[in-house]
């Protein structure tokens, strides 16, 4: 991800569009998605390594393109403004996400484990269902236990399934409306010196202030 962000944002500095790194990221980032919803339990490390691969550029792509996006978005004296909102509403987002996404996987888990011989375990093992397939590895593959342990893998497997389908509802949203609303501005602007004291008045100077056109 690391290096498609810097990659990204290299090539908004020198082009001076970022709309359509926008739109190749949330594009990368939907179909990685996708790709994941076809992830089984047999898959080969190669192949999952490379379907993470994909979402993970689109989100690296998207770290640069919503950065230049927000600050163009702005006269220079809103600029720390839109800066520190852009970081507080990813980080904030983030956190709401792997909420969501954890309670998904454990409702989705319990569900799985009910439908099988071990559903009077489905309660105890869902509660850590984030961290159970470290237990899940604990186990032996011989016996009694190893069988439990290939019905529980399964399920285990199986229920991520339902946390990527709305992680991909949830991308193909922003991804129709970056294709429809997105406006490419110009990354050039007018610079306004901000004093400490006066910031209202500095504010009303730069009222009506709009981006050079590109």
């Amino acid at each position: 991800m690391t290096p498609a962000t810097v990659t990204a944002g290299l090539l908004i500095t020198k082009s001076g569009h970022f709309r359509i790194s926008d739109w190749v990221g949330w594009f990368l980032i939907t179909f990685g998605i996708r790709f994941l919803i076809d992830l089984k339990q047999t898959t080969n490390i190669p192949s999952w390594k490379f379907l993470c691969v994909v979402g993970g550029l689109g989100a690296g792509i998207l770290f640069s393109a919503k950065r230049f996006a927000i600050q163009s978005s702005v006269v220079s004296i809103d600029l720390p403004f839109a800066g520190a909102m852009y970081s507080f509403f990813r980080a904030f987002g983030q956190t709401i996400g792997a909420a969501i996404a954890a309670l998904i996987l454990q409702n989705a888990f319990k569900r799985n484990v009910e439908q099988n011989a071990y559903s009077r375990y489905a309660e105890a093992w869902s509660l850590d269902s984030s961290t159970f397939v470290e237990i899940l590895k604990t186990w032996s593959s011989e016996g009694g236990e190893g069988i439990m342990k290939a019905v529980v893998a399964q399920s285990y497997v199986e229920s991520p399934q339902m946390v990527k389908i709305v992680m991909y509802i949830f991308a193909d949203v922003p991804l129709l409306l970056s294709l429809a609303f997105v406006k490419q501005l110009s990354l050039e602007m007018v610079w306004t010196q901000i004093r400490a004291s006066g910031y209202d008045d500095e504010r009303k100077a730069v009222d009506g202030v709009t981006h050079l056109s590109s």
